[in-house]
């Protein structure tokens, strides 16, 4: 018996599955053969998988995951046969039973639970997957138990892949720069610090709009849409064509029409791209359009994340547009951050003596049907078209939509859906006087711009019924307005989608039933169940949304903190709005590591990756529970003697992959990253602080206080350190003591004291700071031997993924957690300062030559960065720790940045940031899109950390959640500051004037949105006179029951009573006045 891979595919088939034998035709789609095979075995609910070759299990969900399992066919003399298996027999209680009998349960149904290609990355069938246990496979258990401190996992032989075998996607990344042997000439933005975006600049500019977990579609640097990916799949190239803006003009007689789309960078022949990049690709559509009609000839953009507004200048035409493009973006309102939704707002100025008579049209191809994959070829043809129709509608007097929808793809009477289904709609808001006009179904762009520059415009409904196989309609919406001489009007249109069916298999999604195995469906739509609510919901509340997104932008952007900064934070929003995060039908928030050109890669809620990440945490702290939830919760993610698994299987109806582990019982767990389980014990104390409350924190409390108990009598050698296997966010496990995972750990141990004192655990408590207090002294005197900076205690015994000597950019991630979370110095501070500003010493460069980057040329020649690692001799140690030798990415600077400020290394930080933005000055590489194993990576996210660590905000829960002790002691420009702060519950600005000595001034807490209850505020006006302070919300004076400079250097006051603040009372003003 052999495999059939290889050979000629027979006509037919055997399928054996639930004891019967089934013959297919195994060139049909899937959609046909699911149905011959649940009418042949009688169950009209079945969904089916099949067995990889390494004994995982795979649903076939899509055309795609089919032709895979086609694949593993066998064949015994001239037949062929395929094995598959019932979904429902493979069910999670059944698993976790056989698991715990003897440990060799095979592993779960989903889409990427086998860690196939369907579930990480593009190009993955060829490769071990980025999926694979951490670290690799690890060799057998080493019998001696020879390193002090460890148990069966953590003292095994050398974690590293052999052979053919390879471990986060290496195979799918090239180790070859664009740039070769050749250094390309510099273009960098000048005007960056003003966020504005023109000429070369404009290149690799694409900023993703949308919700929040939901889908979206990126405004290009050229003025028109990319990165169409709101149907459930990842494809950060897709486009769909003959879709875009165009205006017409009448003014004095003459009439001008024109596309706003400009084809001044869609020659790319003489551009030298970036490694691993791909936004400067110019989709064939564009071009193809603008070769038939008219375009603008340039477009200028001011990008102030998450708004972006576009302007058309020398256009040629009578009056001036501007448009401004935004997606409901509030913190701390997660729900209408969701909508699936993209405002779109035109100000057209006629600066003319004439009045003007204007059209804006949109014109939008149906692609619903569409597998988010595949190409759509001249114009309207894809091989999953037909059955598209779209339909005027009517929402109320003033808000018209086409509802695009195909009537072929689901059968809701057997309740079954294919999860590119749905509905996509453009939509106008009209006013007294305007007139709307539409072309609902064509094919030819051309014969429609033939009717929308004619005297009389669109003008019917065009071709009727569905559209024919494999072909979609066109459609076309526009207003008409009358804008008078001297004046500006603005026209607003609408984006949206609703396609309510994902399903897990990340490469490709179709035909999951609600309730059964794989379907995963969207939280919208369970706010918004459909596209007409979806859209009366945003114009009804247009006005306060606007407003609110308007002031979240300006909250961050309107402040005297360094632009570089400015940016590096507000910037790292737009992953939460890629297709690397997922909310869930569950009402959970997912997500992937980052993704690729057409999958997501390295699913899902990777802990250590994520442990970098502080947007979702700072913005949306509910959402941000939620994963918690997953972890230490609900999710089973802890196994029973305390591991944190480092990736999640989805959906939760799996069991967790713990449950595969072989003797999982005996401790001898793969799969776990101990900076990825540190960081969760961390993050619970995070998501208590911004407001998760108690009741929360005791539910997840129990799993967090076991991985800490495993710490401590198991990892830990007694004196707070750790030596053995740290298999880590570096691919690879660590061997010997090093302060990247040590601080982790120290930090952890102070987390967990105070998380033990919120349980009331007096005696949990102290033996976490009787430990945290001899693991300082004792990791401190390991490594930090040389007395410049922390080195890595090598066990000579393990001399593998050596760190040794190295200036390493990620030694202190524990310390910067422990400024986080007011936690203090987790070291000492003059051994981290000095630390920092070796490692920027030694590992900054003005350039990078490609070849000595190993094993990714992320940068080149006109990129300046650190390097991950450097040695002060220069020398690279042979077994020398995976990644050193690549340029620090932004999910590091980040952080890095942040700490420095933290320790006082202002010009440091601002370095790194500065560097980081000109690599991403939208010359090479989209602003918002910070790679590293994909796109819209995850880590990045640290970014949004900045604003609160340059307020040097400061706040202490109260128990009931309902008050809180705040600060601020900005580290940036404290005597002239005004920057954003998110606290639980709210957020807005914080502004201080302050003298040299900071003996007078003023500080003011504006609430944007919210509520906010003050019991006491500390402020840093270190040298005032106490009786010269006064307090106001709003016109009303505040009483304070005491001022006092506290041993924090801070004034601190406590008032009266609870001080109660709101975006209508606020701000809350405090005046130092002048002694005399």
């Amino acid at each position: 018996m052999a495999a059939a891979v290889g050979k000629e595919m027979a006509r037919t088939v055997q399928v054996r599955v639930a004891g019967s034998t089934l013959l297919i035709n195994p060139a049909e789609r899937w959609s046909k053969t699911i149905q011959y095979l649940r009418t042949g075995l009688n169950q009209d609910d079945a969904e089916f998988v099949y067995s990889t070759t390494d004994s995982q299990y795979t649903m076939i969900t899509s055309d795609s995951v089919w032709k895979r399992a086609l694949e593993t066919t066998m064949q015994t003399g001239e037949t062929q046969f395929l094995n598959l298996m019932l979904a429902a027999d493979i069910s999670r209680e059944e698993q976790a039973s056989s698991a715990v009998g003897d440990g060799s349960a095979a592993s779960p149904v989903s889409g990427c639970v086998s860690n196939s290609a369907a579930g990480c990355c593009a190009a993955a069938d060829d490769f071990k997957q980025c999926c694979h246990p951490i670290a690799g496979e690890f060799s057998k258990p080493n019998d001696a138990r020879d390193l002090p401190g460890s148990d069966d996992w953590s003292a095994l032989e050398t974690p590293v892949l052999t052979g053919d075998e390879c471990y986060k996607c290496e195979k799918m990344f090239s180790t070859e720069s664009p740039v070769g042997d050749s250094v390309p000439p510099k273009v960098v933005n000048p005007t960056l610090p003003q966020f504005k975006y023109s000429g070369e600049a404009l290149r690799a500019c694409q900023l993703p709009l949308g919700p929040v977990g939901g889908g979206v579609i990126a405004v290009a640097g050229d003025g028109g849409l990319r990165q169409w990916q709101m149907v459930n799949e990842v494809n950060h190239v897709g486009h769909v064509p003959d879709s875009f803006w165009a205006i017409k003009t009448e003014v004095g007689g003459k009439t001008q029409c024109k596309v706003l789309q400009s084809d001044a960078l869609y020659d790319n022949s003489k551009f030298v791209p970036c490694y691993e990049v791909t936004d400067h690709i110019v989709p064939p559509g564009s071009i193809e359009l603008l070769k038939a009609l008219p375009g603008i000839p340039e477009v200028e953009i001011t990008a102030k994340y998450p708004v972006v507004e576009v302007d058309y200048p020398n256009s040629g035409l009578p009056v001036d547009i501007h448009m401004t493009a935004w997606s409901p973006c509030i913190p701390m309102d997660a729900k209408r951050s969701g909508i699936p939704i993209i405002v779109f707002d035109f100000d057209i100025t006629n600066n003319s003596q004439e009045d003007a008579q204007v059209t804006l049209m949109n014109a939008q191809q149906n692609m619903v049907g569409w597998d988010g994959q595949s190409p759509i070829t001249r114009g309207v043809y894809n091989q999953n078209y037909g059955g598209n129709s779209n339909a005027l509608v009517q929402l109320n007097d003033n808000l018209t939509a086409i509802d695009m929808f195909n009537t072929g793809l689901s059968d809701p009477v057997n309740e079954h859906y294919d999860s590119h289904d749905g509905h996509f709609a453009n939509c106008v808001a009209s006013g007294d006087g305007d007139v709307v006009s539409s072309l609902l179904q064509f094919f030819s762009v051309e014969a429609m711009w033939a009717m929308f520059t004619s005297q009389d415009g669109l003008k019917n409904n065009g071709l009727y019924g569905p559209s024919p196989p494999g072909r979609t309609w066109d459609s076309a919406l526009a207003l008409t307005r009358v804008v008078p001489a001297q004046s500006t009007s603005t026209i607003t249109f609408f984006l949206a989608w609703h396609f309510p069916y994902r399903v897990t298999n990340w490469a490709h999604g179709a035909g999951a039933k609600k309730g059964q195995p794989g379907y995963l469906g969207n939280y919208y739509a369970t706010l918004y169940p459909d596209i007409k609510t979806v859209l009366k919901f945003t114009h009804d509340q247009y006005d306060e949304l606007r407003s609110l997104t308007m002031a979240f932008r300006d909250c961050m952007f309107d402040s005297t903190l360094p632009w570089q900064l400015i940016d590096s934070a507000a910037g790292r929003v737009s992953p939460l709005r890629s297709p690397t995060c997922m909310w869930l039908g569950d009402g959970r928030l997912y997500a992937f590591e980052g993704c690729r050109e057409t999958s997501g890669c390295c699913p899902m809620n990777c802990t250590h990756v994520w442990n970098y990440e502080q947007s979702l945490a700072s913005l949306w702290p509910s959402l941000e529970q939620t994963m918690r939830d997953v972890d230490l919760g609900e999710g089973q993610q802890v196994t029973p003697e305390g591991r944190l698994v480092t990736r999640i299987v989805v959906p939760l109806m799996f069991r967790p992959t713990w449950m595969s582990f072989k003797n999982y019982q005996t401790k001898s767990s793969q799969t776990v990253c101990v900076d990825g389980e540190l960081g969760g014990v961390l993050k619970l104390y995070r998501e208590y602080r911004m407001g998760a409350g108690l009741t929360f924190f005791k539910k997840m409390w129990p799993k967090a206080k076991l991985i800490m108990n495993r710490w401590l009598t198991i990892n830990d050698l007694g004196d707070g350190t750790m030596s053995a296997a740290q298999p880590s966010t570096y691919d690879r496990a660590l061997y010997g003591v090093n302060t990247f995972i040590g601080s982790m750990y120290l930090c952890a141990l102070k987390a967990s004291e105070q998380m033990a004192l919120l349980d009331d655990d007096a005696e949990l408590a102290k033996t976490f700071a009787d430990r945290y207090a001899l693991g300082r002294q004792s990791l401190d005197k390991k490594c930090f031997v040389n007395k410049q900076w922390y080195t890595q205690q090598v066990d000579h015994r393990k001399p593998l993924e050596i760190l040794g000597d190295a200036t390493f950019v990620d030694c202190l991630l524990g310390q910067w957690w422990g400024y986080i979370l007011e936690l203090g110095d987790i070291l000492p501070l003059d051994h981290c300062k000095s630390t920092v500003t070796n490692i920027f010493a030694h590992n900054h460069q003005d350039s990078f030559i490609p070849k000595e980057q190993s094993p990714r040329p992320f940068m080149d020649q006109r990129d300046a960065g650190m390097y991950i690692g450097c040695w002060p001799d220069g020398k690279v140690p042979k077994n020398s720790l995976r990644y050193l030798r690549e340029v620090a990415w932004t999910g590091l600077s980040h952080y890095f940045a942040g700490l420095c400020i933290y320790l006082g290394q202002n010009d440091i930080a601002m370095q790194v940031l500065k560097d980081a933005r000109y690599c991403y000055d939208g010359t090479r590489r989209s602003p918002w899109n910070e790679i590293e194993c994909g796109d819209h990576y995850s880590r990045p996210m640290c970014g949004f950390q900045l604003f609160a660590t340059a307020s040097g905000i400061t706040w202490q829960p109260q128990p009931d959640m309902g008050h809180l002790r705040v600060g601020f002691k900005p580290l940036i420009g404290p005597n002239t500051y005004r920057g954003f702060y998110s606290l639980p519950n709210a957020w807005g600005q914080y502004s201080q004037t302050a003298a040299d000595d900071f003996t007078s001034g003023t500080a003011q807490i504006t609430i944007a949105y919210g509520t906010l209850g003050i019991v006491e505020l500390w402020l840093p006006f270190q040298n005032a006179d106490m009786e010269k302070i006064s307090v106001s919300l709003g016109s009303a004076n505040v009483p304070v029951k005491s001022a006092v400079l506290n041993k924090e250097g801070y004034v601190q006051l406590i008032f009266t009573s609870l001080v109660a603040m709101n975006q209508t009372n606020s701000p809350l003003k405090v005046t130092v006045a002048t002694s005399e």
